[in-house]
């Protein structure tokens, strides 16, 4: 009797610092992320010499560490394995490193912020034309990203904001500082002296970090350290007071962060109806979001931590099923949410105004503001330039919108009038 050979749905969430890896559950009807040999949900994000994944190591790394991880937890070697990409053009390598994903990872690829609507079960509650916007608390950043559901159930990036100040490092920081200080008074050791070693600080800085969650939560947060330094353990409590004492200086950036990118006035069609927190910082970030946006943010069940993997987790398990009706000759069902191809073309306003990016993820919508009436010519600049289109008598109030579908067909509207380029 032929046996029959299963294939499990994986979703690789590639982070700045760590990656992720989860597997679908048939039995359990979801994503759930995998545990390493170490018993943590997360791999440093790094080569055998302790340097970082660029885009011509990107793939060993996959293979070598994020591949076994999810054949141990799937029980098979047949993967389906869809993977996270930026949400912006901020890595400059991004074709090549979407191009060395596509060669490991056969189920595609997919936007962070698409990843993370996905993992919110955003793809069966949004109506066509709502925004959601998505904060991620990262290692590196905050990044917060504006999306725009389309007809057809596309989702499409309208803006990606960073905040570089405000990252896991910054939060982590001060509260070691702390811990050091009151353990260098209680010993009698110089001020500074734990801080200066190496090894000391990063035993507190892990400490710290783990321990951030807790502080959110809770009024005191006790922060213990086997061998610190010179042999004496380390037992200091931080109250929430002086945490958010510490913390006070980041807390006010993020907020002038958001309002000055996110908040806009209620009658504004770029007003935002849903706001959803991923990242190891949204525990610390959700009162503020919340105070900004009020009932907007969505709570759900998942750890948003872990939102990229779930949600690339869900977007394999789609294809997987839609390769395996195809293969049957059935019609298959619409994808959930977006894939991302990258534009072809480099576009611009008047030749010297770059609105889209080569490499940026589709679909994408660009938005123009013409400073006086004037004549609007849309430029091609790369590979090659060309003229694509003139519209004449544009006043300084119109807006001007352009779309390039994940197809690659360009759209430009002018004051509600679309134009097919």
């Amino acid at each position: 009797m032929a046996t029959t050979t299963t294939t499990a749905a994986v979703g690789i969430d590639i982070g700045s610092y760590n990656a992720r890896v989860a597997t679908f559950d048939e039995s359990l009807g979801q994503a759930m992320c995998a545990h390493n040999s170490d018993g943590h949900r997360t791999t440093k994000v790094s080569t055998e010499n302790d340097e970082a994944v660029a885009a011509d190591t990107l793939m060993s790394f996959v293979q070598a560490k994020l591949v076994p991880l999810a054949t141990d937890a799937a029980h098979t070697k047949n993967l389906h394995i869809v993977a996270s990409v930026p949400n912006d053009n901020s890595n400059h390598n991004q074709e090549q490193w979407i191009g060395e994903l596509l060669k490991c990872c056969h189920g595609g690829v997919i936007s962070e912020a698409a990843a993370i609507c996905l993992a919110y079960g955003l793809e069966v509650s949004v109506q066509p034309n709502q925004c959601v916007l998505v904060i991620d608390g990262g290692f590196t950043a905050i990044k917060a990203t504006k999306l725009r559901c389309l007809p057809g159930d596309l989702w499409t990036v309208e803006t990606t904001q960073s905040l570089a100040s405000v990252n896991g490092m910054s939060l982590v920081e001060p509260l070691a500082q702390s811990v050091a200080q009151q353990f260098e008074t209680k010993h009698r050791f110089p001020r500074g002296e734990v801080w200066q070693s190496k090894k000391a600080r990063a035993k507190l800085q892990k400490a710290c970090e783990s321990g951030l969650t807790t502080l959110q939560i809770n009024n005191t947060l006790t922060i213990h350290v086997d061998g610190l330094y010179e042999g004496m353990d380390c037992q200091v409590t931080i109250s929430k007071a002086k945490w958010d004492h510490l913390s006070s200086t980041l807390v006010k950036d993020t907020k002038e962060f958001l309002k000055k990118h996110f908040v806009v006035e209620a009658n504004e069609e770029s007003v935002i109806e849903k706001v959803l927190l991923s990242g190891n910082m949204h525990t610390w970030l959700k009162p503020i979001v919340t105070g900004i946006f009020a009932d907007k943010v969505l709570s759900s069940d998942i750890d948003p931590s872990e939102a990229i993997a779930l949600g690339c987790a869900k977007q394999a398990k789609w294809s997987l099923e839609n390769n395996t009706t195809q293969q049957q000759g059935s019609a298959a069902s619409k994808q959930p949410c977006l894939t991302v191809p990258v534009s072809p073309i480099t576009v611009a306003i008047n030749r010297d105004t770059v609105v889209i990016e080569h490499g940026t993820p589709l679909p994408v919508i660009a938005l123009y503001e013409p400073t006086n009436v004037m004549t609007l010519d849309i430029w091609q600049i790369h590979p090659s330039e060309k003229k694509l289109a003139t519209f004449e008598d544009v006043s300084s109030e119109a807006t001007i919108r352009l779309f390039l579908s994940k197809t690659g067909q360009l759209k430009v509207a002018v004051d509600g009038e679309c134009f097919d380029i």
